[in-house]
């Protein structure tokens, strides 16, 4: 299935917490394309499958990044309190030098790219105000509390009010 296609893709990618673009700024002319898999410290754990895909290019000593983070992001239906995987995604289009970034969620110091920090601000700004397991949630009955998507309702009929 697609989950299969996915974790395979996911695995085979090298894993990087911090990119070392030192060297680009020597290298006029260069492109290197990224392609990593960052892994989420447990304090920030709402995060999986996280994913760094893109290029960075050194024109004229200008060094540009432009990625796309992807992501899962692990919360509950704000109908039903059931947990959901949101997939998001957060495009970066930016310049960087060796200690700063025009785009705010990417962290650059020391001529290194903090990807887990960076991952983080990105795929943050993406979270969704609201978030439903599915269109058609159910949700909770105000009365006694069943999930209705599971359960039906325990509360007493009377006359078809609760």
């Amino acid at each position: 299935g697609i989950g299969m296609h996915f974790l395979r893709r996911y695995a085979m990618r090298e894993v990087k917490t911090v990119l070392d673009i030192a060297s680009f700024f020597k290298s006029t002319g260069m492109t290197e394309t990224l392609d990593f898999s960052v892994p989420m410290p447990p304090e920030q754990s709402e995060f999986s499958d996280v994913t760094v895909v893109g290029k960075m290019k050194n024109t004229a000593d200008v060094v540009s990044l432009k990625v796309t983070v992807s992501g899962l992001y692990k919360t509950e239906c704000d109908r039903c309190l059931d947990e959901v995987s949101v997939p998001l995604e957060a495009v970066i289009d930016t310049i960087v030098t060796e200690n700063e970034s025009k785009d705010d969620s990417v962290t650059v110091n020391g001529g290194k790219i903090d990807l887990v920090k960076t991952a983080y601000d990105a795929l943050s700004l993406e979270i969704p105000l609201i978030v439903h397991c599915s269109e058609d949630c159910k949700g909770i009955c105000q009365g006694c509390g069943a999930n209705l998507n599971h359960e039906t309702c325990r509360c007493e009929q009377n006359d078809g009010e609760l």
